[in-house]
């Protein structure tokens, strides 16, 4: 089987990249270990976290099909970051040597991969602004929203909806609020007709209004 890595068309067999199938709850990668393997997540999603200090769990991002697990490798010996799966995964593994040698020989992947990074600093800078200048309402539906970008990237958007296989605990420790306050805070966006989750699927009945509603138009 085939995979894509920046535009590349890898193979699998020819590539020797191993196959790991996890089950949910899964951990894929450990914050602080040395030769671990690069993966590319082929399908299921994931979150990638670390421990504040005092133990707390700080979830930096989710990753989604077609995200890349470990890149940090590239340029490092040990990953800088924890992945644990939250639902069934499946993963295709490489050595940060086989990656180097493919990009060596694809410009064009390299340029992807580039702008891939750009878009991670973006993202991060954005959620230092949920952090600090939005409610936590607006916050959420700026998280949703761009869960919804990376998707809808991806081809896997079903009209006003899509998957959300995300816990309430989940979403409170990656934008630094009570579960309880994520509970009420999900009920006034549903009350206001601005988003729904319904039975693990999250449906935005009007995309740019809980657009404005996140930028506080």
């Amino acid at each position: 089987r085939d995979i894509a890595f920046y535009g590349c068309t890898l193979d699998l067999e020819r590539q020797r990249g191993v196959v790991r199938r996890l089950p949910a709850r899964s951990t894929i990668a450990t914050a602080g270990t040395e030769g671990a393997s690069i993966y590319t997540v082929r399908s299921g999603w994931a979150i990638a976290y670390r421990h504040a200090p005092g133990g707390r769990r700080q979830i930096l991002d989710f990753v989604l099909p077609g995200d890349i697990v470990n890149l940090e490798l590239l340029v490092g010996r040990e990953t800088t970051c924890s992945v644990r799966s939250i639902t069934p995964v499946v993963l295709c593994g490489y050595s940060a040597a086989t990656i180097q040698e493919i990009l060596s020989r694809h410009p064009a992947a390299q340029a992807r991969l580039v702008r891939s990074l750009l878009q991670t600093l973006r993202d991060a800078g954005n959620r230092i602004v949920d952090l600090g200048a939005r409610s936590a309402a607006q916050a959420i539906a700026a998280m949703v929203l761009d869960v919804r970008r990376r998707l809808s990237e991806r081809g896997m958007i079903r009209g006003d909806r899509f998957d959300w296989p995300v816990t309430q605990e989940i979403v409170a420790d990656l934008l630094g609020i009570s579960r309880v306050h994520v509970t009420r805070m999900f009920a006034q966006l549903r009350n206001d007709g601005l988003m729904e989750v319904r039975s693990g699927t999250i449906v935005i009945p009007d995309h740019e209004r809980l657009k404005a509603f996140a930028e506080g138009m």
